[in-house]
């Protein structure tokens, strides 16, 4: 058993902070429960204060025998490994105290290999040597996937690993990374997630009434600097949704992204004198660069500064399949022992996040599939558009509430909001042509947008049967908007049968399934009339890159925003303002 020290003070990028080690010393207590460790095992591990020390102690409590393996003589371990740090005190008394109860022994002079300099690596590998001798292997680390030079956790996870597997033993990894959403996974009281639906450069609609429910928000409940973070546990994102998605994940607020998306439009929608036609318009760089400039270069898509969980919706083009990426530590692709397979490290948490929003934004025709390595693989992805999950609002229900996904939240209309935001819906109409070539050409430049108009239609629709809709404009005219009672009040039998069903499952009937709003901006006749759209200006609003129009989707963005009501459609899912304050 090894693993991280817990951090120095001031460390840059916690690793292991002082306030996660109730946390992991509870899970290592739980680990060894499985094991049935007791009288008859031995554990080995090393001093310092936190993993090893932890560890030793658990052991102890459970009565087994515990070999301290010590780089350097005692007083000088201390004084390099267990006193340096935060609570210095505390962990000295650890130390004492294991070393009391345990066999306390010091690495040989000639223990190691070739790193004779790296004396806490060359501890690692005695300590290894040892495992490899007894007659029965398992391996228990705390770290956090980052393999250093010059040995450390990492190193010794490889070579623990292949023991292990000699001896058919389990090999355990515990990430002590403090993310800052871990608490939204398991936390009590009914659950919101906000899905952004894809739509290129209209995504500046969506902000606009982002920026209404962040207003709302913060006035009902008395919060004036609150951002949508503050209050949405999990936010979906598919294209331009997954870049509006990633920063308010981040905890900014929408006029932060606002700015910084208009700006990113303006340089990264110009066309490309060196594009082919029909094949991408727009280059890559433009876009790569702003997001690296506005999110940072070294995040990836575990990263502990993200505030929510987060899903972005990619395709993955060799495969022709759905990658649907979330961050949740306990989702089978990114649980910690993805960080030793037989190909090498490819725990998807650890995946680079501005490379990800560029291929869930690499819509065909407008900007070439983005690249990413993928274990020992190199990936290739494009827009989350042209998959099923445009709208991502189903299937980011059903990642948060279907177990295998990792979170398993409850389900039902008083348990779960799904709140989602379009980009702007209508069947776009063009003109006619006689000549067949130029309509087939003229067809395969909009067929991203038709793509990912259907897929947003049938999921918005899907969402409005399944779940409870208290707001949604109409979906045609023939359904209606399909919000309020599912059932018509005369069909009672059918009511009925729908509550009998749902209580031999077990599971919310149909119309129940969650609370679901959603907003959007017409972009019909009707809609761009009623938002002072100049007639001529009318195929240009509805298309998706013409960074031109930026002033008039704000114009539609706003009157769509004027359908949001929190007080009344977030009913039920909003906390009790601060005692003392008045609504």
């Amino acid at each position: 058993m090894s693993g991280h020290r817990t951090d120095d003070p001031g460390r840059p990028r916690p690793r292991f902070p002082e306030d996660r080690v109730p946390q992991v010393r509870k899970r290592i207590a739980w680990e060894l429960s499985q094991l049935d460790v007791g009288p008859s095992w031995t554990i080995l591990t090393g001093g310092a204060r936190g993993a090893d020390l932890i560890a030793a102690e658990e052991a102890l409590r459970l009565g087994a025998r515990v070999e301290l393996c010590l780089a350097l003589e005692p007083e000088d371990f201390l004084n390099r490994s267990v006193r340096d740090g935060a609570n210095g005190s505390v962990w000295e008394q650890s130390f004492a105290y294991v070393r009391d109860h345990a066999t306390v022994e010091v690495l040989p002079g000639d223990a190691g290999d070739a790193r004779g300099s790296q004396i806490f690596a060359r501890a690692n590998d005695w300590m290894i040597a040892k495992l490899a001798a007894a007659p029965e292997a398992h391996a228990l680390l705390i770290w956090d996937g980052v393999v250093a030079t010059g040995g450390g956790t990492g190193n010794a996870a490889q070579q623990a690993l292949k023991t292990v597997r000699e001896k058919s033993g389990t090999f355990t990894i515990i990430d002590p990374t403090p993310r800052a959403y871990a608490a939204r996974q398991r936390g009590p009281g009914p659950k919101k997630i906000l899905t952004l639906t894809g739509g290129g450069l209209r995504g500046v609609i969506s902000l606009e009434i982002l920026a209404e429910i962040e207003s709302q928000l913060r006035d009902t409940l008395g919060q004036p600097d609150l951002v949508l973070a503050d209050y949405f546990d999990y936010l979906a994102g598919t294209s331009t949704g997954a870049i509006i998605a990633t920063g308010l994940a981040l905890g900014k607020s929408v006029d932060e992204i606002r700015t910084r998306y208009h700006q990113l439009g303006k340089l990264a929608f110009r066309r490309s004198l060196a594009s082919v036609p029909y094949l991408s318009r727009f280059g890559a760089s433009g876009i790569t660069e702003q997001l690296e400039e506005f999110f940072g270069t070294d995040l990836t898509l575990g990263d502990p500064r993200l505030r929510t969980l987060l899903l972005l919706v990619l395709h993955r083009i060799d495969s022709d399949s759905a990658w649907l990426l979330s961050n949740c530590t306990q989702a089978k692709y990114n649980r910690t022992d993805r960080l030793i397979t037989e190909g090498g490290a490819d725990r998807n948490l650890d995946l680079p996040l501005v490379k990800l929003v560029r291929g869930s934004t690499a819509a065909p025709t407008y900007f070439p599939p983005e690249t990413v390595q993928v274990g020992q693989q190199r990936v290739r992805f494009q827009d989350g558009g042209v998959t099923a999950f445009n709208n991502p609002a189903l299937i980011a229900a059903v990642m948060a509430t279907v177990p295998a996904y990792g979170l398993g939240w409850p389900t039902g209309n008083r348990d779960l909001l799904v709140v989602s935001v379009g980009t702007g819906v209508r069947a776009q109409a063009g003109p006619e042509r006689s000549w067949q070539p130029l309509e087939s050409l003229a067809n395969l430049g909009r067929l991203p947008s038709v793509l990912m108009n259907g897929s947003a239609f049938s999921q918005d629709l899907l969402c409005r049967v399944i779940g409870d809709c208290r707001f949604g404009p109409e979906l045609d005219r023939e359904v209606g908007k399909l919000t309020g009672q599912l059932f018509p009040a005369h069909d009672l039998d059918a009511w009925e049968q729908q509550q009998e069903l749902s209580q031999q499952v077990g599971i919310p009937a149909i119309g129940q399934y969650f609370s679901y709003v959603h907003y959007d901006s017409d972009l019909g006749p009707d809609g761009l009339t009623a938002a002072g759209i100049a007639d001529q200006d009318w195929p240009a609003v509805t298309a998706m890159d013409n960074y031109r129009q930026i002033d008039n989707w704000q114009k539609l963005g706003t009157l769509a925003a004027q359908d949001v009501a929190v007080g009344k459609h977030f009913s039920g899912f909003l906390p009790p303002r601060p005692s003392g304050e008045a609504a």
